[in-house]
């Protein structure tokens, strides 16, 4: 079996620099807490002081403002420590493009100037690592109210802080926080409940624990109201929390056209995309590539609104283990799009359920959709009124997930068959087909659904793979590899 590509570790590096001792006195500022304390099962959820850094050797050779930046602007400095860090993001000077000329750890608190509205960290390739204390105001944070964006691009981070690399805190709300480039290795990549996360360029993102001496345990990747992936980002999260928890109203989970998204989650759990405040939608763009393996489902006990995969996508979600809520939950509509594939496989739970709405799943020529459940059914059916229709060559329903289909249909004289049924309570109650015979998908008896071409078995295929990708990807000896290599090539 071919194996999945390994994602790229980064390396702790050692670093920094010697502080005065005046300069690990925080202000007044920094013992401020968010608005709404973060609700952690963790014994280290709160943790406000403010250690005593150590006096750690540079080992990097120092980057001259010429290399970092070849033309300086007015809004524009470099810095090559902490202290240069902290004037830049603390005063009000104008400063809003910071390039790092090296690597600098974060042993302090930095609270960003009320009065800056954008901020942008270049950081060249240096790493920067969390030292300091843990907490809502242990590391860089921002709690007024006209902070609009944030980018970090060309990034090695070591994080300590489950409150994210640059904590937002509840009172600012709206932020964009775009990371581009960005290698991050930690308990909790972003805390921005009240605004949004876009992903561009080649990102990769490990979410463990002790990638820092006295880390906080692992979390969540991401609280942020939205998502939107673009360019290629990985993922692998090693915690039973949600990837991403929103609490917005309108959470969006968007992955852009072209994009390319694969995500790992070793343990099972709250979903990957976890919404609280309100149900919220899916989208993946056309021709994007999404793999989604593991022990967690989609949405967990929660729901989307919407679910939309556009032509051309490929998107393969596969669960292994006995986690039981549905892969994904649906309350509104669901298109596949032409020549889109979806595979959505799971060893427990329903691949797909619709819950408590009028919905319609409607198949428009995709190219290939498995949906199946080795101990449920493919699609469970609690809502009043689902409508659901096909536009496809060929349709194959399974009573067990393995063997050899208990129907098969294919279209008139090599054309598409179109099929459409009202369902309620997972009963049909209304049929029409192209077929010369109206066929019925009995929803309470079939494990396994597959429109399109015939890939034979693709099913058990997907979950396979998905269990050696997982496995693999978790030994001890990978763990020891993201903590040593010493590989430090770019992004």
């Amino acid at each position: 079996m071919k194996k999945s590509k390994m994602l790229k570790p980064i390396n702790v590096m050692t670093t920094s620099f010697l502080l005065a001792s005046s300069l690990l006195m925080p202000s007044a500022g920094f013992a401020e807490e968010l608005s709404t304390p973060k609700n952690k099962d963790s014994s280290n959820a709160q943790t406000s002081e403010v250690k005593t850094q150590e006096a750690r050797t540079q080992t990097t050779e120092t980057q001259s403002p010429g290399k970092a930046v070849s033309k300086m602007m007015a809004n524009e400095t470099v810095v090559n420590n902490f202290q240069e860090l902290k004037v830049a993001l603390e005063a009000d000077n104008g400063i809003t493009t910071i390039h790092l000329g090296r690597d600098i750890d974060i042993s302090g608190a930095i609270k960003i100037h009320p009065a800056k509205s954008k901020i942008v960290i270049d950081g060249n390739y240096h790493t920067v690592t969390e030292t300091g204390a843990t907490g809502a105001s242990g590391g860089i944070y921002a709690n007024g109210n006209i902070l609009s964006s944030v980018h970090v691009k060309n990034l090695y981070i070591y994080g300590k802080n489950y409150y994210g690399f640059i904590t937002i805190h509840d009172v600012t709300k709206n932020v964009e926080q775009i990371y581009e480039n960005v290698n991050y290795n930690g308990p909790q990549f972003i805390w921005n409940r009240n605004g949004n996360a876009i992903f561009k360029g080649v990102n990769d993102i490990y979410i463990q624990d002790n990638a820092v001496p006295g880390s906080s345990i692992t979390h969540e990747m991401a609280e942020t109201g939205s998502v939107e992936f673009d360019g290629e980002t990985h993922i692998s999260h090693n915690s039973g929390h949600a990837l991403i928890w929103s609490i917005s109203k309108e959470p969006q989970f968007k992955i852009a056209p072209n994009a390319n998204v694969k995500i790992f989650t070793n343990k099972s759990g709250y979903g990957i995309f976890y919404a609280t405040g309100g149900d919220g939608d899916f989208s993946i763009g056309a021709n994007a590539k999404v793999e989604i393996d593991g022990k967690k489902g989609v949405t967990s006990s929660g729901k989307f609104k919407s679910f939309n995969v556009d032509a051309g996508a490929d998107v393969q979600m596969n669960r292994s283990g006995t986690d039981s809520y549905p892969m994904i939950s649906l309350y509104g509509p669901a298109q596949i799009n032409n020549q889109a594939n979806l595979h959505v496989t799971t060893e427990d739970g329903h691949a797909l359920e619709v819950e408590n709405k009028l919905s319609t799943i409607d198949f428009n020529n995709p190219k290939n959709v498995v949906l199946s459940s080795i101990k449920k059914q493919a699609i469970n059916n609690l809502s009043t009124s689902l409508t659901m229709s096909m536009d496809t060559s060929m349709a194959k329903f399974w009573t067990s997930a393995t063997g050899d289909p208990t129907n098969s249909y294919v279209g008139k004289s090599g054309g598409n068959l179109t099929w459409k049924a009202m369902y309620r309570y997972n009963v049909a109650q209304s049929i029409s087909s192209s077929n010369p015979e109206n066929f019925i998908i009995e929803f309470t008896k079939t494990k396994k659904i597959e429109l399109g071409k015939n890939d034979g078995g693709q099913a058990e295929k997907d979950l396979a793979d998905a269990k050696n990708k997982v496995e693999d990807l978790f030994t001890d000896d990978k763990f020891d590899t993201l903590k040593g290599n010493t590989d430090q090539g770019a992004i």
